[in-house]
């Protein structure tokens, strides 16, 4: 007798942080090979959240594939004190549990910091709110709803920095002697325009830049 193969049940709206990464490097092509992608869900998209900094002006992330397809930025803040510096949101449908993360620019960079989170059932791929911002403390507030995702993302040129999240609970702190980068999320239930999200370094910020975005399950 055959026994018929169910297919697990895609899961509903929610998210979960899959992991972090960092490469300090010259160029222009970072490869974060075969990086977890999470459990395999055909309801699924990646979002990418990273910063990429470089001590010269007028440079730019110019796109991210996740698991060789092509992803969007939604969501996006640049600080050119002192060079190019950029904390961005990318974010694609793949349908996967492991592949590459690659990130291009412009021209030369020497770092490029990223993080990964997979994001289940979502309405739209198009955040329904976002922020940016280039000071220290870094306010991003969003309008949320009582099922929302919410994550962010700061860079700073601050050695060695500690951050201090407000809003969000925070999945990654790094800092070196050159560069310090962070990101947090929350799921939240509770409607709030806006919510108040804000990160800070605990000591003097040194061009700080931040993105946040939020996606809403009516």
């Amino acid at each position: 007798m055959l026994i018929p193969i169910i297919s697990p049940a895609a899961p509903g709206f929610s998210y979960s942080y899959e992991g972090s990464d960092v490469l300090i490097a010259t160029g222009t092509t970072y490869t974060f090979s075969s990086k977890s992608l999470g459990d395999f869900a055909t309801n699924k998209c990646f979002a990418i959240a990273l910063v990429a900094s470089v001590d010269t002006a007028g440079r730019t992330v110019s796109g991210v594939t996740i698991g060789g397809i092509a992803a969007t930025k939604v969501a996006g803040g640049t600080n050119t004190t002192g060079g190019s510096h950029h904390a961005e949101i990318w974010i694609a449908t793949v349908p996967a549990d492991t592949g590459d993360v690659v990130v291009t620019t412009s021209a030369n960079f020497t770092r490029v910091h990223i993080s990964v989170y997979s994001l289940y059932d979502l309405t739209s791929n198009t955040p329904n709110d976002t922020a940016t911002s280039t000071a220290n403390p870094s306010s991003l507030n969003c309008d949320v709803i009582n099922k929302s995702i919410s994550i962010g993302v700061r860079g700073d040129a601050k050695d060695a920095g500690v951050f201090t999240w407000t809003g969000l609970t925070e999945d990654y702190d790094y800092g070196t002697g050159t560069y310090s980068f962070t990101t947090a999320s929350e799921f939240l239930t509770s409607a709030e325009t806006p919510r108040t999200q804000s990160v800070t370094i605990g000591s003097g910020a040194l061009a700080p830049v931040a993105a946040a975005a939020v996606w809403n399950k009516a």
